[in-house]
């Protein structure tokens, strides 16, 4: 019972940092202003996602681990079913990343080559990618 506790804080931890990131993402003043300079000059709306889907992932993991601590308070086999189930998917979404992580790793590195060399080409004082080069260097 102690480990299942241990357990649902360490994963409420986890689930506050990941939706910390996702909202700090959001709301961060020079992390929106380069992304809209980059959905603009490169037209990718994209990159606008991943702090909703950290904030997505982040909602989930702590429900999961409040309904861990339910589950684990109230001893009920259905709840710890439920709960057995759900980390059954979470560790499913994890391993289903990891490998599509490492069969698409070649493909987006020589994408990231080819569009970072591309626009370095395209480096020129005063247009959209020189501030997106100059940020990212600078930051």
């Amino acid at each position: 019972m102690c480990l299942l506790f241990l357990f649902n804080t360490i994963f409420l931890i986890s689930g506050i940092a990941i939706l910390g990131v996702g909202i700090w993402l959001k709301v961060n003043k020079n992390i929106v202003n380069m992304q809209h300079l980059i959905q603009f000059d490169s037209k990718d709306p994209y990159l606008d996602n991943v702090a909703w889907v950290l904030i997505g992932v982040g909602v989930f993991v702590l429900l999961v681990g409040g309904f861990g601590f339910f589950a684990a308070f109230s001893q009920n086999k259905c709840f710890l079913f439920l709960y057995i189930l759900f980390l059954i998917i979470i560790f499913l979404g994890w391993l289903g990343g990891g490998i599509t992580a490492a069969v698409f790793k070649s493909q987006v590195e020589d994408g990231m080559k080819e569009i970072l060399l591309k626009t370095f080409k395209e480096y020129k004082k005063g247009n959209l990618v020189a501030i997106a080069w100059d940020y990212m260097q600078v930051w």
